[in-house]
């Protein structure tokens, strides 16, 4: 029988006094095989949710205006977040949260833009008045750049 044990798992620690036997050893190696065992499947359980626990991916991407003012759509492949558009050629830019219906321009002018927040897509209309405020200004670069949600 052993006179000490381990802390955690109470492991047989034997003196040279000791007697050892098998009994011992297999109830140690029992203990752990069941702490190594539960170990093994919170790891696997918390390695499954990490990567979608609080973290998300970012899209970015370009379009070419087309001089209209319909709305802008685009898809991703996850839920969007946040979402910043920018002007290729001037200061005008917008950003807006996941939820919020209407997005000013972050220039401190008081151009209102629509927004649609979908599973997969966000769109976004400028409200009125000269197009060159839409970000739909043909063959006019604009970039864009949104957060994804990764917790589905």
């Amino acid at each position: 029988m052993p006179t000490n044990h381990t802390p955690n798992y109470q492991l047989s620690q034997w003196s040279r006094d000791d007697r050892i036997l098998m009994d011992d050893f297999n109830a140690d190696n029992a203990k752990i095989d069941e702490a190594l065992g539960t170990l093994a499947k919170t790891t696997a359980a918390h390695a499954a949710l990490l990567p979608r626990l609080g973290n998300c991916a970012i899209s970015a991407g370009t379009y070419i205006g087309n001089g209209d003012n319909n709305p802008i759509v685009r898809t991703f492949p996850g839920r969007p977040l946040f979402l910043y558009v920018q002007d290729g050629v001037t200061p005008l830019a917008i950003q807006a949260v996941r939820g919020m219906t209407t997005a000013y321009t972050i220039m401190g002018a008081d151009y209102r833009y629509s927004l649609v927040w979908g599973d997969r897509s966000v769109s976004w209309t400028y409200g009125a008045g000269a197009l060159g405020y839409s970000l739909n200004v043909k063959e006019r670069p604009y970039f864009y750049v949104i957060l994804l949600a990764m917790d589905e």
